[in-house]
């Protein structure tokens, strides 16, 4: 968000610092079990003494889970680096009460994260009940909502399941399917698994 960035390079600038880096790991689901290459990159930076402060747009989008948490505020800690939040207060570990003050807001910020997955995971199921689909990429064999075939890859999938099952390798299934075309609804990228030879 350029707004966002304005306003954390707006921080660095009241502090008569220079940016040493911009990490980001906007595409990466706050659910906490995917890499995240921008959250270890800045830790690399802080080890390495390249950064004295951290500005971050808020803390939970910064750590997403326990681990994040403790691998940050131990370096953060060792390091005597502060995390400055444009949408909260400066965390230093030097000082009991800073100490304090991070253990509490990075609670606060763990619970809104798994509010939040909680309640998609009910939104979802709801609509799975209700037989709906909720975004997400297109699945192959469907149209976009998930619920209207689309006959020449629902052929596939069955041609697929059928060749599976009288030997035929799941690799030589998806090398048929993408010589005939069929790719998955992500742009740019070849099935798995298509359609098989006619």
């Amino acid at each position: 968000d350029p707004s966002q960035n304005l306003r954390a390079r707006r921080d660095v600038a009241i502090r008569n610092a220079h940016v040493v880096a911009v990490e980001s790991d906007n595409d990466v689901s706050a659910s906490g079990r995917r890499h995240r290459p921008g959250f270890e990159s800045m830790l690399t930076r802080i080890a390495a003494g390249e950064a004295q402060v951290v500005v971050a747009w808020a803390l939970d989008r910064l750590q997403r889970n326990r681990r994040d948490e403790v691998r940050l505020y131990e370096l953060c800690e060792k390091k005597g680096v502060m995390v400055s939040l444009v949408r909260g207060p400066d965390l230093e570990w030097q000082t009991p009460t800073g100490r304090y003050l991070a253990d509490n807001l990075g609670s606060l910020a763990r619970l809104e994260i798994e509010q939040k997955s909680d309640r998609q995971r009910r939104a979802q199921e709801q609509a799975a009940q209700n037989g709906r689909r909720v975004g997400g990429r297109r699945p192959f064999g469907y149209e976009q909502d998930g619920v209207t075939l689309r006959p020449e890859e629902a052929e596939a999938i069955r041609e697929g399941c059928a060749a599976l099952l009288s030997g035929v390798t799941l690799a030589e299934i998806a090398r048929c399917w993408n010589n005939h075309g069929l790719t998955t609804g992500q742009p740019g990228r070849k099935v798995v698994q298509e359609s098989i030879e006619r």
